[in-house]
Formats: C-alpha cells, sequence, structure tokens
C-alpha cells in the first residue's frame, strides 16, 4: 500500500518517470531504465530463494497477471531464507516508492508474506512509544473483524498514474481485525486498527490476489477507471 502519489520513476533509478514498458502478448512489462531481460518466475513448489534476485529487480505494475493470481503459503524452506537481511531489502524497495508496505506478488514471489516498513502513520496515537508494529508477516489471515467500518483513501504502489489523475479513493473496511501470522507451530495474533488495519487487510488482499480498486464503490471505482484504463492501453509509460 502506497502513501502518497510520487512522480518519480517507481524503479527507483530517481529520475522523473515512469519508465515502464507495458506487457504484450508472449512477453512480460518491465523498465527501459534498466534494460533487464524480463525474469520468467518460478511457481510453487520452488521456496523463495529460487526467486530472489532477478525477481526482485521487476515491482510488478498493473496489469501484470501476477498481481491477481493468489499466493500459496511460505513453506519452512521459503521461510529459511526470509532472514533480516530480506526484511531489510524489502523494507528499502517499499520505502524508495514510498510505500507502508510491499507484498510478495507485487515483486514476483507467490507467496503468502508482506513486509512492512517502521512508520509512525503505522503507530496508535495514543501510544506514540509503542513497539514497532511486526516487519515480516507470514501465512497472515484475518481471524476477526469488527462491525465499525473506515471509510479513506487508499492507493496501491502497483497502480500509477499521470500528473493530476487521481489513483486513490475512498474504500470502505473494517476499523479494526485480529490477524493471525507465523509458521505453523509459532502463530501470533495481532490486533490492528486504525491505519495499520487498513494496510494490512490491503496487503492481505494482494496475497488473494484481490486490487483494492474491486473493492470500491460504484460511487468511487469511476474516480481511478481512467487511470487503470491508460495502464492497460499503455498510455501510462509505468
Amino acid at each position: 500500500m502506497t502513501s502518497d502519489n510520487s512522480n518519480l520513476c517507481p524503479n527507483g533509478c530517481g529520475e522523473p518517470g515512469p519508465h515502464y514498458v507495458p506487457p504484450s502478448v508472449g512477453d512480460a512489462g518491465f523498465y527501459a531504465c534498466k534494460p533487464l531481460t524480463p525474469p520468467v518466475v518460478p511457481e510453487a513448489p520452488y521456496p523463495v530463494c529460487r526467486l530472489m534476485g532477478v525477481a526482485s529487480r521487476v515491482f510488478r505494475m498493473y496489469p501484470d497477471p501476477l498481481l491477481t493470481t493468489p499466493s500459496t503459503p511460505v513453506t519452512a524452506a521459503d521461510a529459511a531464507v526470509m532472514d533480516d537481511e530480506f526484511v531489510r531489502e524489502m523494507q528499502v524497495l517499499c520505502a524508495n516508492r514510498r510505500g507502508y508496505a510491499v507484498a510478495g506478488p507485487q515483486v514476483g514471489m507467490l507467496r503468502r508474506f508482506f513486509v512492512m516498513v517502521a512508520h509512525p502513520d503505522l503507530r496508535a496515537p495514543d501510544a506514540p512509544d509503542a513497539p514497532d508494529v511486526p516487519a515480516l508477516w507470514i501465512n497472515p489471515a484475518v481471524v476477526k473483524e469488527s462491525p465499525e467500518q473506515s471509510y479513506l483513501p487508499e492507493g496501491c504502489l502497483s497502480i500509477i498514474a499521470r500528473k493530476n489523475r487521481k489513483r486513490f479513493a475512498n474504500l470502505s473496511r473494517p476499523t479494526a481485525v485480529l490477524v493471525e501470522h507465523g509458521m505453523p507451530g509459532a502463530r501470533i495474533t495481532t490486533e490492528c486498527s486504525g491505519l495499520l488495519g487498513r494496510v494490512v487487510q490491503h496487503e492481505i488482499d494482494h496475497l488473494d490476489g484481490v486490487l483494492f480498486f474491486t473493492r470500491l464503490s460504484v460511487i468511487e471505482r469511476p474516480k481511478i477507471d481512467i487511470v487503470l484504463r491508460e495502464m492497460r492501453t499503455g498510455a501510462v509509460q509505468q
């Protein structure tokens, strides 16, 4: 999930962008500013270590089909390579795009995990000194939702727009959720409310192959339909 609408290239080259060449028949999308051959991403049951390196250099943008493909659970082999260095790399990738979190499918890893950056916005306003939220969320699942709903703007790192185009839209989600995450035998529950709850729900949607705009109301959806259409047709260079 994204935190603002930067005009810099989302590939991190540091120049005004974007420089993305959208997918075409028989070919994946790629960034012209880093002219690398698009990787062929292995499917399960290959562990994440087989996906690191080449796959992580291509940030998946709508309408890449990986973004609408449900992810498979993280296995013990996958978890073994999700060390501190792996988490830091994912956090840097996310922070460079001014986001709060990034999910596996967004970097070509079809596994049920996401990584969150340490950001003060994600702390409860009445608990500014609270410990940082977990950075790595493995196999997360919402086990309880609050009946109260919040109607707030939401965007996505995998959706960009031309200047003066809107890529944020108001979306109703449960105000708070209880999330269970971790490997079998070591699962924990985390209560997530406010912005943290929204970010976690957004990332779990990614793991289910669901993009946030599919949840928008008939009133809100037209606000970003033009952006989605431009991304599908290549009118906006990603």
